[in-house]
């Protein structure tokens, strides 16, 4: 079992994702804005962290470098989950250290996946 961060402002997409990732047997923390995520990031040591670009106080990026500057979340891996689909995201994202990336509508079992792929031995 993984400990896994959901961190999206879209709330039927976080209980979604939150029903079937622990159907697998992982731990599901849910957050719907930067400063929660950050704050369950350092508080509970998440497995992974699935994080969407667009919140509402603080864009995805500075948290995933956030996230990534503090010695107590730097090797969480990250999966942004969002609608942007530019190279440039994409790029930006993967320059600052994240695991992952998925575009939003988001296939159920693609993004399983994808979350087995990066926790590797932590699979429910």
């Amino acid at each position: 079992m993984a400990k896994i961060l959901v961190a999206d402002d879209e709330v039927s997409l976080v209980m979604i994702l939150k029903d079937e990732l622990e159907e697998m047997g992982h731990k599901i923390f849910t957050a719907h804005s930067g400063a929660e995520a950050l704050r369950i990031a350092g508080k509970k040591k998440p497995d992974l962290i699935i994080l969407d670009i667009s919140l509402p106080d603080m864009d995805g990026f500075d948290i995933c470098g956030k996230l990534k500057l503090d010695n107590k979340t730097e090797s969480i891996p990250i999966l942004m989950c969002t609608g942007k689909d530019m190279v440039g995201d994409v790029e930006k994202g993967f320059k600052l250290g994240i695991a992952g990336y998925v575009i939003k509508p988001i296939d159920l079992e693609r993004i399983k996946v994808k979350i087995n792929n990066i926790l590797g031995g932590k699979t429910a």
